[in-house]
This record gives C-alpha cells, structure tokens and sequence, in this order.
C-alpha cells in the first residue's frame, strides 16, 4: 500500500487518509536520518491540508520544509505555500519562548539558582545543524530539588503565574516532577526537578544532571543545557514515556543523537544503569529505529536483544500499557521511594492532599479518591496492546 505519490515514479495509494498522512509525515521526519532523495514522495491533493495540519499541530513543519529541501518530499505550490505560512507561525511562537527563556534564566541567576535549559530550546541547538528545523511549545528548565522552594518564590515574584496548587506543603522540593508556570506572554514555563513523573523521574540520580553541561547561544546570551550524555537520557527518557504512540519529534530527537559520532554510548548506558533505566533506553532505541527505519548499527542491535526484567516490565506497564494512569505512576512511585518515613509522606500527600489543590483539580475529597482508585482498579487485560507499544 503506497502512502504517498511517489515522483518517480508516481503510483497513487489506496489506503485510508489517516494511514497516507502518518506516513507522509514519518517519511519527512526521517529524511534527514538517511538520504531519501531516491524515495521522493509527493503530497497528495486530497489529503493535503491534512498534512498541512497535521504537521502544524505536532510541531513538524519544520522537519517538514527539511524534506522538500533535502528532495525526499514534494508538493503542489499551494500545499507548500500553507506549509510555510504554518512553519512561520512555529517560528514565531519559538522567537517568543526564547525571549520568555532568557527572561527567567536571568532572574533565577540573580537569585543564585543554577539552571539547565531541557528540551526544546537546547535541542534545537545543540543537536540540529540547523536550529529552525526543531519547533517546539514551551520552555522547560531544571534547578536542584534543594533550589526548587526558592526557584518557585522568585518565579512568582517575578509576574509567573502558578498553574496548580502544590499537593502537600514540601511535596515539590521531594517528589515532584514540574511546577508549571503561566508567564504574562501566555506561554508556559515548566520548572522541573527531575525528568519524568512517575517511578523512573524518581529513580533519576540528580547529581548526574548537575556534573557536566554543555553551552549554547540564544541571540547574545549564552545558557546551559544538559550535558551531552544526561541530554541523551533525557531524550530517550522523553520518546519512551511520554505519550503512546510516541511522537515523531522525540523519536527523530533520538535518532538525530544516535548519528551524531560524539554520542558516548557506553556512558550513557553506565548513567542509565545508575538511573534503573537500561530499559527506558532501549524502548526509546527500539521506537525511533522501527519508527524512523535507522540505519543498523551495534546501538540498535543491542536495543532489538534487550529484554527487560519482570521489575522493568511493570515499571514500564505504568507509562506504556492501554490502562496507563496517574494512579498507577504514583503507586509505583512509592515502590522505589526509599525509607518508610518518605513514603508514608509520600502517599500522605496523595491521600490527603491540601485544600487548595483539591478545590482546585477535584472540588472535592471524594471527586479525588474516587478518580484515583478508578485509575487504580481498571484492569489491563490486552497483553497484544501492551507489546505492540515496547514489551
């Protein structure tokens, strides 16, 4: 079943649209992995616009415009003009989050906070030869657990809006993932602690987030991203437990690194085994390589042989299967807190959480022990489902 119309030559697909505009758009994520030059697929008429916003509304036009430049993709003129007017609109909302990210490295600096600047920012230039290529929504930074009450404070004093309650008084600085912010630009800032909720955000050896970092310029402001091997993690971390199916974006993120020849895997896999994230990386190799169709080599290889053990599986289960929830992170979660006085504050904050925060996600108690348990008591009875996302 062809997915596109090829330009040479040029059969017409018989699939469904939905399965031609996934298609065309994994084919434009994938054009700068390998030469696709030989494979150019043109866009439809008929499902054009839906590529258009397809691609608009998962952050893609710029790996888009990439391919017709590289030759791997072509379209009419008025699919390319609406493809350029939405990659515009991208760039623009990411000119804006770079004024918004500098604003805030400057004041947490003069607070004395140290910062490292994740995701899509530091992504877009410290790992894509051409920065414009990698959009992205929001701004994402990291700051010690020991700096986050104060990270906070400074935040709100300086305009920021808080986007929820904190669950329990002192539950942020020891458990939390993010504390999300809505600046007065309308766009929004997550402060994080660590890099995933749930089970492995906790198993995540923070030290190793504040060893090294790497520099990158944001018009005449140098910052500091991740360094080189924690960013690495972070992108596998992002690809593999973030939303199922993963998007293409994290996907091409850990493809784009598995290219680069400075990428120091076996450290990477040594930060991983201190973090219990092994199979966290190979899920994430495994996505990106039957994905995006990576080029083989021993990385991929070692990914496709890895199976993870019952404790990983279940681990996993929580981010992965059809039944994933909330609930279940948090129940994980506890698991891997250690000592008892932790995790009896852990699940004290869950149970009983602050007034605020209930009125505010819940209305009320019983709205939000009865939504926890729902998540809890649904049973995951696809295994087919459950493997066809990563063991």
């Amino acid at each position: 079943m062809s997915l596109g119309e090829r330009v040479h030559p040029a059969p017409s697909g018989d699939g469904r649209s939905d399965a031609r505009v996934h298609g065309l758009l994994v084919h434009a994520v994938s054009a700068g992995l390998q030469d696709r030059r030989a494979d150019c697929l043109r866009i439809p008429d008929e499902v054009a616009d839906r590529v258009v916003n397809e691609a608009a509304r998962h952050r893609l036009t710029g790996f888009v415009m990439d391919a017709v430049h590289r030759g791997a993709l072509d379209a009419s003129l008025p699919t390319l003009a609406g493809l350029e007017d939405g990659h515009r609109q991208a760039t623009m909302r990411v000119l804006l989050l770079e004024r918004v990210l500098l604003s805030i490295v400057d004041v947490l600096d003069e607070a004395g906070i140290a910062t490292r600047v994740l995701k899509g920012p530091a992504i877009a230039r410290t790992l894509y030869a051409d920065p414009s290529i990698r959009t992205f929504l929001d701004v994402d930074l990291l700051v010690s657990a020991d700096d986050l009450d104060a990270a906070v404070s400074v935040l709100t004093g300086a305009g920021l809006r808080r986007m929820l309650p904190q669950l329990r008084s002192g539950f942020d600085r020891r458990f939390a993932k993010t504390v999300t912010f809505l600046h007065r630009s309308g766009c929004q800032v997550d402060l994080h602690r660590t890099l995933v909720i749930g089970p492995y955000g906790l198993l995540v050896d923070r030290r190793d987030l504040f060893i090294e970092a790497q520099t990158f310029a944001v018009s005449w402001r140098r910052v500091l991203a991740l360094g080189p091997t924690a960013q690495f993690l972070n992108l596998c971390y992002h690809a593999a437990l973030g939303d199922v199916p993963a998007r293409l974006a994290p996907l091409r993120d850990v493809g784009q690194s598995l290219c680069d020849p400075t990428l120091e895997f076996e450290a990477a896999l040594a930060m991983a085994t201190r973090w219990h994230g092994r199979a966290v990386v190979a899920r994430a190799v495994n996505l990106a390589s039957s994905v995006l169709g990576l080029p083989p080599s021993g990385v991929v290889a070692w990914a496709r042989s890895y199976r993870p053990g019952r404790r990983d599986r279940r681990r996993l289960a929580c981010y992965t299967s059809r039944y994933r929830s909330n609930s279940r992170k948090y129940l994980a979660t506890a698991a891997v807190i250690p000592g008892l006085a932790d995790k009896a504050a852990y699940l004290r904050a869950l149970l009983f959480p602050a007034p605020a925060f209930v009125a505010d996600r819940a209305r009320d108690p019983a709205r939000w022990w009865a939504h926890g348990l729902t998540g809890l008591l649904t049973r995951d009875r696809s295994p087919a489902r459950q493997r066809s996302v990563g063991w």
